[in-house]
C-alpha cells in the first residue's frame, strides 16, 4: 500500500482510468457472495450494491494487468485506491474482525474511487542515504537524549 503513494504513474492516466472504474456496474462476485447483505453467507460488511461494486472494480482491475494495459505500479496503485474506497462505505466499526448488525448510513452511499494523495522523493538517492545511517537501538538514542539535558 505504501508504495502506491510514491506512484510514477501519469495523474491524467490515472484519473481517466479512475472515472472508468467508477462507471461500471456491479457484478456478484467474491466479496458479494461471502461480505454482502443479500450474499451466500449472509454477512453485513457491505451492502448488495457496494458489495457487487468492489467486485466489478476489482475484476476489471484484474483484467487489465493481466492483459498488459497497465503495469504493476498502475495495479498496485489502483488497489490501493479501492482498499481505501471500500473502508469508506464498510459496515463496520473500524475494525473488520466483526460487523455491525444493521446497516450504518455510511455503509449505505455508493462506493466511489478517489484519487489517493501521491507524493515524490525530495532526494533522488533516499535509500542509499537511508543505508549510510547505520543503525542505532533505542536504548543508546534514549541514552544520549536524556545525557544532553
Amino acid at each position: 500500500m505504501n508504495s502506491a503513494f510514491f506512484s510514477k504513474v501519469s495523474e491524467e492516466k490515472y484519473r481517466a482510468i479512475l472515472a472508468e472504474l467508477n462507471q461500471l456496474d456491479g457484478r456478484a462476485g467474491f466479496i458479494f457472495n461471502q461480505y454482502s447483505e443479500c450474499g451466500t453467507a449472509g454477512r453485513l460488511y457491505f451492502s448488495s450494491e457496494n458489495g457487487q461494486k468492489i467486485d466489478a472494480i476489482r475484476m476489471d482491475i484484474e483484467r487489465r494487468f493481466e492483459s498488459s494495459e497497465i503495469d504493476q505500479d498502475f495495479y498496485i496503485l489502483l488497489l490501493a485506491t479501492l482498499l481505501k474506497a471500500v473502508d469508506k462505505v464498510a459496515n463496520t466499526a473500524s475494525v473488520y474482525c466483526a460487523y455491525l448488525k444493521t446497516v450504518k448510513t455510511t455503509a449505505t452511499k455508493n462506493l466511489q474511487l478517489l484519487a489517493v494523495k501521491r507524493t515524490e522523493l525530495s532526494h533522488p538517492d533516499y535509500p542509499e542515504m537511508m543505508r549510510g545511517l547505520g543503525t542505532y537501538s533505542c536504548s543508546t538514542i534514549e541514552y544520549k537524549r536524556f545525557q544532553s539535558k
